[in-house]
Parts: C-alpha cells; structure tokens; sequence
C-alpha cells in the first residue's frame, strides 16, 4: 500500500529532481517521436515506388511471377531443409540457440510450404486462364 510519505522516499532513494525527471521524459518522447517520423517517411517513400511499379501490366506480371517462383522455390525447397534443422534442434539439449528456435522453425517450415502451394495453384491458374484465352 502507498502511504503519503512514499514519496518523500523515493526522493531520498533516487535524489534526482522532478524537473530532471520530465527532462529526460521528454528527451525520451521526442526522440520516439523523431524515429517514428523517419520511420514514416521510409514508409512513404517505399509504397511511392510501390505505385510507380505497379502501375504498369508488365512490372505486374513479372512480380507475380518472381512471388510464385519464390514461394514455389522456398517451399519446396527450404521447407524441408528447414524441418529436418527443426528436428535436429529438437533433439539437442536447451543450452542450444538452434533447440529454442526449433519451434520457429517448424511454423517457418509449414507457413513456407502453404504459400507454395499457394502460389503454385494461382501460377497454373493463371496460365490456363491465358491460354484459354489466346
């Protein structure tokens, strides 16, 4: 419970002044503020040349080529080698990074392999739509 001489405590215990306090609160806030507006101008300036590329159907067409052949290649691929690194962490003792990241890397490994799938079946969707279609 807070009795009325606590304060009176702290302010023994940590001498530091209530105006040195807010000081450094509000160096604190303004150097939040400040990563957090570099953060947001980054932002902007990356979905800008998002919309620029995008804008055109070829730079469209061979992003979504590049993302199934990414989700395709990696699922495929790195799913598995990143399961059998999984279970060879699961057998290594705690003391091990590669044992407490096990659990990731299973998640990692079936998140990988849904978007190949994923991506697989959009990809040859996509392709018998444009065949279909010439």
């Amino acid at each position: 419970m807070v009795g009325p001489d606590t304060l009176t405590r702290m302010r023994k215990i940590h001498p530091q002044t209530t105006e040195q306090m807010q000081t450094q609160h509000i160096h604190r806030i303004s150097r939040m503020n400040h990563s957090l507006s570099q953060i947001a101008h980054w932002a902007l300036i990356v979905l800008g040349i998002g919309m620029v590329l995008v804008s055109s159907e070829q730079t469209r067409h061979w992003l979504a080529e590049s993302v199934a052949t990414v989700c395709v290649v990696g699922g495929f691929i790195a799913a598995p080698i990143l399961t059998i690194l999984a279970w060879v962490g699961m057998m290594l003792p705690n003391l091990f990074p590669l044992h407490r990241i096990s659990t990731l890397l299973f998640i990692i490994a079936i998140v990988w392999l849904a978007l190949a799938f994923f991506g697989a079946h959009l990809h040859h969707a996509h392709q018998q739509a444009r065949n279909t279609h010439k």
